[in-house]
């Protein structure tokens, strides 16, 4: 009898298998289809989601909050929190990513958005690959504008309240001109600093966007922070006793 019972239940369970898979796949299409309708407004469609666990990652910017408890990166697109002494990283912002800055208050409510969701552009209301971005003390924000390519190489200014103020730089080698501004970060003597990543270099302007010094000893300088004593850190890679070609 007890056998009996087994064998109808295992019975059931097989027969239920299917049920369950095409449960579960309804499952996967209603979630895609419900990421789709929520970035209706971008040119692409969510296909699939891939889950990532991982505790590394490169190509990472990453900044320190005032209090110097919690530090903050981007990772494939997210922005992520982590206490100082590490720990699990909490998102921040999630979802598909996108040419735009968005400004969001230390609880996550967003504040403000720079640029057009999915739209890549040169004018003034629009980027093409943003890889930087630095605010000043009087709140004026700056934002590194490309990334090599067939993206912009400029720095645009705005107010804090996100009027454009001004563009600056232009693709080229020359003083006022730049290849990828990867990296911004703005000292106690309000001096923008920018790492050009795509010609070996920092290139030091004052609040005005005059070219003041430039500095050839980075290879390829990918993130900039400066600390309240005016020390500059900077994560440079492949540089020229690893990589000649890089002309460090």
């Amino acid at each position: 009898m007890i056998m009996s019972v087994r064998l109808i239940a295992f019975a059931l369970l097989i027969a239920a298998m299917p049920a369950l898979a095409q449960e579960k796949k309804q499952e996967k299409a209603d979630s895609v289809k419900k990421e789709k309708k929520k970035n209706k407004n971008l040119p692409l469609d969510v296909d699939r989601r891939i889950p990532i666990k991982t505790d590394e990652g490169t190509w990472m910017s990453l900044d320190v909050s005032p209090d110097g408890k919690t530090i903050a990166f981007d990772f494939l697109g997210d922005i992520y929190t982590m206490p100082i002494t590490g720990g699990k990283a909490t998102a921040f912002t999630s979802g598909m990513a996108f040419d735009s800055h968005p400004k969001f208050s230390p609880d996550g409510k967003l504040l403000l958005t720079l640029g057009k969701a999915g739209v890549a552009g040169s004018g003034p209301d629009a980027f093409n690959q943003p890889s930087s971005i630095a605010v000043a003390a009087n709140g004026d924000i700056f934002v590194g504008d490309g990334h090599g390519g067939d993206s912009n190489a400029r720095v645009m200014k705005f107010s804090k309240d996100g009027k454009f103020i001004k563009t600056f730089a232009t693709r080229g080698t020359g003083d006022g001109q730049l290849r990828s501004p990867h990296a911004i970060a703005i000292d106690s003597k309000d001096r923008l600093f920018v790492g050009d990543r795509g010609y070996n270099r920092i290139k030091i302007f004052d609040q005005q966007m005059q070219l003041l010094d430039t500095w050839y000893q980075f290879s390829r300088p990918s993130g900039i922070w400066i600390d309240a004593a005016d020390n500059i850190y900077v994560a440079d890679s492949e540089s020229g006793s690893v990589n000649p070609a890089h002309y460090a």
